[in-house]
Formats: C-alpha cells, sequence, structure tokens
C-alpha cells in the first residue's frame, strides 16, 4: 500500500498487548503441536482482519499526575473490498 502522499506502508507484527498476546498464544501452540506430534502444518492462525486490541497510553508521572488516552479498533486489519 502507499499514502496518499506516497510513502510506502509496509505490513508489521502487532505492537500492543492484545493482538501480541493472541500472536503469541497461536505461536506458542503451533511450536507446541510441532514438539507433540512432529506436524509442521500450522493449524493455529489468527487473522488481524477478525482481531479487535484496546490500547491504553498513559503520560506523566505519579499515580494522580498526567493524562491518559484509549483506543478502540475492531478490526485491527479492514477488508477492504468488503
Amino acid at each position: 500500500m502507499i499514502s496518499p502522499n506516497g510513502t510506502a506502508i509496509f505490513p508489521s507484527p502487532p505492537r500492543t498487548g492484545m493482538p501480541s498476546g493472541v500472536t503469541g498464544k497461536v505461536t506458542a501452540q503451533n511450536i507446541a503441536r510441532i514438539i507433540k506430534k512432529g506436524d509442521k502444518t500450522l493449524k493455529h492462525r489468527a487473522s488481524m482482519g477478525k482481531m479487535g486490541a484496546a490500547c491504553i497510553v498513559s503520560a506523566g508521572y505519579g499515580l494522580f499526575k498526567g493524562s491518559a488516552a484509549s483506543m478502540t479498533v475492531n478490526p485491527i486489519v479492514p477488508d477492504w473490498d468488503k
């Protein structure tokens, strides 16, 4: 993909907690399957087209000073054809 100003947009792995947790779990399930069954077929999958995310960011210091913001996205990667 290319942005309207011509900057190339490259896919990257998720960098937030929820998607990273899901992809980590799926990876662990596939590794366990390979170890236990010797089957290298990747049976466990996670689509970011079906996955949501909730992100919370805090900026400032201490328990009562600073600010925060939250964002939710569902799905993470939209189905552009749909």
